[in-house]
């Protein structure tokens, strides 16, 4: 899996999940860290949910009593990514090169049909 190919705003976010399983004491990066990571950004996916009906502090406060029940190691040395959010993340990655797959041959598609037709 290539994190570069996330957008920058990504990347904060899973750091910003690293970071916080860290300050928790949890063994492994959940989605539930990256999901709270985005709300908490200032450009994240709040706004969009509000706009369809979420109430993100509730969101907000599901998934801090989540984080809690997390189990939590002391002395561990660094946190590792889960199985779960390996899985998440690698799928997300296969759903964007799916997409800009896409997005290309539309364009080619569309180059080939302007250029095709008679003027």
């Amino acid at each position: 899996m290539r994190l570069d190919k996330f957008t920058t705003t990504f990347q904060s976010a899973l750091s910003d999940a690293q970071s916080m399983a860290n300050g928790r004491d949890n063994p492994y990066v959940e989605p539930v860290h990256l999901l709270l990571a985005m709300l908490m950004q200032a450009d994240g996916p709040k706004a969009l949910l509000s706009r369809a009906g979420v109430n993100a502090a509730k969101l907000q406060a599901a998934l801090e009593a989540e984080l809690s029940k997390l189990p939590q190691v002391q002395g561990g040395e660094q946190v590792q990514t889960s199985r779960d959010l390996g899985a998440l993340l690698q799928a997300c990655e296969k759903e964007a090169t799916a997409s800009r797959r896409s997005a290309r041959w539309s364009r080619n598609t569309a180059s080939r049909a302007s250029r095709s037709r008679p003027r």
